[in-house]
């Protein structure tokens, strides 16, 4: 990608992050370089993202860290389950249908452009409990051993509306396929 497409990156996932902003009571801010903050996550996760760990807050079967460096500002933190298992995860919940499924489309275009070739996209249905729950989109290296990165677009029914959310995760697949 030139160097001109990386510098409109961050201008894309501003829209995708912005879009319907009327629906929330404040615009969420992006890092001034999301694509060398998602570079320098990825580099931190050897080290199970210790690097990136702000104020933690426990819990039964899970830590959460903010996180010291967002790709979205006040959206982003370390998970860390109990056997060290760790991943950094941003979400951001969707007023409707219309601007999950943007974002998602968006987030995907934007995360690929970060990565570059050697990170493959698979597509895949996302499930829970037996009911469609979304779709998500996980990049893999085979360099980079059992890390994925994946964006999910989830749309899960509740309490007489549908839940929708989408998140970026950089952490085991196992892992991704829990979210």
């Amino acid at each position: 990608m030139s160097a001109a497409g990386f510098r409109l990156l961050p201008l894309s996932i501003a829209a995708v992050i912005t879009t319907g902003c009327a629906s929330f009571s404040s615009t969420p801010a992006l890092s001034d370089d999301p694509c060398a903050d998602l570079q320098a996550i990825i580099a931190d996760y050897p080290n199970k993202f210790a690097d990136l760990r702000g104020s933690r807050s426990d819990f039964s079967t899970v830590t959460l860290y903010r996180a010291k460096k967002d790709i979205v500002k006040g959206h982003c933190e370390i998970w860390e389950w109990a056997g060290g298992d760790t991943a950094y995860v941003c979400s951001l919940n969707a007023p409707n249908n219309e601007i999950a499924e943007y974002r998602y489309e968006q987030t995907v275009e934007y995360v690929g452009g970060c990565l570059g070739d050697n990170w493959q996209p698979e597509i895949a249905n996302r499930t829970r409990d037996g009911e469609a729950a979304g779709v998500v989109t996980r990049y893999r290296n085979p360099d980079a051993g059992n890390l994925v990165i994946s964006v999910h677009n989830v749309s899960v029914a509740g309490t007489g509306r549908a839940a929708r959310s989408n998140y970026v995760f950089i952490g085991t697949a196992g892992r991704s396929s829990q979210l």
